[in-house]
């Protein structure tokens, strides 16, 4: 009786212990790896109250528990110790690993996702991490447009959504030799973007927004429609589908559990429901054997950059085409979408070459693909990549500025 007892009053001992330790305040500056939501404060401070309440039950009345209740109790408290000496390990010793582990449970949260639906152009990004849009970047759009202003408007998807239209503006704002203009440009990029989703955005966004210049930086993401051999529509409504979140089963484990996320970092494998295209296409990809044969494939994208150019002339908006350039690595991940993208500039060129007398070219192709320094992935460009399109682009509007106040 009384070993049983001394084991029941030292289980509930480390039960009050474990529960000051979980109380939010102290959780918070001490386990916590980010800053704690409402939903998990309230969740600490209910699971807090609980394990004093047993635990205090535990020292007081010890003779009325039964040994397998404290066992029960005690292989609880180990596994919350383990979570919590982990965690303490992560903050005092890995702080490098801190956010990356925060963000694998943040994702599993509605409001932390990086999509956001929208009725008309599917998707756009979460209001958490976007403007007033749903755009990358801190700064606010306005319809308004102040005297003096170039305003330019870049579409396509996640490689114009990257930092190349933020430096251009900055590139074109100190190259301007009048100094009596402005230049603004918006970034309207979002990842996945299709040349279909460019053309709604700049018909119910860009257009608004009463710009010189659009610059159209799109094609990759084309690829993933043209091997369908089911897709017959060209406005792709038989791929995509309304943005529906997939369920995630093991939501409640990737929030309250670093170690499970350790563990399932430690696996390399990302799991289904994070893969954005389960939310946005109706049936899984599967890239044929040998992609990127037919060039028929690629009229709708032609057809809607087309669109994009007749609707900017009736509005008086000089369009700045663009080809993709890509790196010559075959080891470079998404390598074999070289291919599709070589096939895309083409389109690209001959667009140019039908409507030059209202659209320019900037053949990034030929000036960057190659120089494979450049590059993250296949077509995917690292900063200094960035800095190298901002400046071709910038240049190319600057002269075009140039150009016109010539022939006046």
């Amino acid at each position: 009786m009384a070993g049983k007892a001394s084991a029941a009053r030292i289980a509930g001992g480390i039960g009050i212990l474990t529960g000051v330790g979980l109380a939010p305040p102290l959780f918070a500056r001490v386990f916590a790896l980010g800053t704690l939501l409402s939903p998990e404060i309230l969740g600490l401070w209910v699971f807090c109250y609980l394990l004093m309440v047993v635990s205090v039950w535990l020292v007081w009345r010890p003779s009325r528990v039964d040994r397998r209740v404290v066992a029960v109790f005690l292989g609880m408290l180990l596994l919350v110790g383990l979570e919590l000496g982990v965690r303490l390990f992560v903050n005092v010793f890995r702080p490098e690993a801190r956010d990356g582990l925060a963000w694998m449970a943040d994702r599993t949260r509605p409001e932390f996702m990086q999509l956001t639906g929208h009725p008309f152009l599917q998707y756009v990004g979460n209001p958490r991490a976007s403007n007033n849009f749903g755009f990358s970047g801190d700064r606010d759009f306005s319809y308004e447009k102040e005297p003096g202003t170039v305003r330019v408007v870049c579409l396509g998807g996640s490689t114009t959504e990257s930092y190349w239209p933020f430096m251009m503006e900055v590139f074109l704002n100190s190259t301007d030799a009048s100094r009596t203009r402005r230049f603004e440009v918006l970034n309207l990029g979002k990842q996945g973007y299709t040349s279909l989703h460019i053309l709604i955005n700049f018909v119910i966004n860009g257009i608004e927004f009463s710009p010189d210049y659009v610059v159209i930086h799109s094609g990759w993401n084309d690829g993933t429609a043209r091997d369908r051999s089911w897709t017959v529509k060209r406005d792709y409504s038989d791929l995509f589908k309304v943005l529906e979140i997939p369920p995630i089963p093991d939501k409640w484990a990737l929030r309250t559990s670093v170690i499970y996320r350790l563990v399932q970092k430690a696996s390399g494998t990302q799991p289904a429901w994070a893969d954005s295209r389960n939310a946005l296409e109706k049936d899984p990809y599967e890239a044929p054997p040998t992609p990127y044969q037919n060039e028929e494939e690629l009229l709708p994208f032609q057809h809607n950059i087309e669109k994009i150019v007749d609707f900017a002339e009736q509005r008086s908006v000089h369009v700045v085409l663009t080809t993709l350039p890509h790196s010559t690595d075959p080891q470079m991940s998404n390598f074999e979408d070289a291919r599709h993208i070589d096939q895309c500039n083409a389109v690209m060129r001959r667009l140019h070459r039908a409507r030059e007398a209202t659209a320019s070219l900037v053949d990034l192709d030929k000036i960057l693909t190659g120089q494979n320094v450049y590059y993250a992935d296949v077509a995917h460009t690292t900063t200094e990549g960035d800095r190298m399109k901002a400046v071709h682009i910038g240049t190319a509007i600057i002269k075009d500025i140039e150009s016109r106040q010539a022939e006046q």
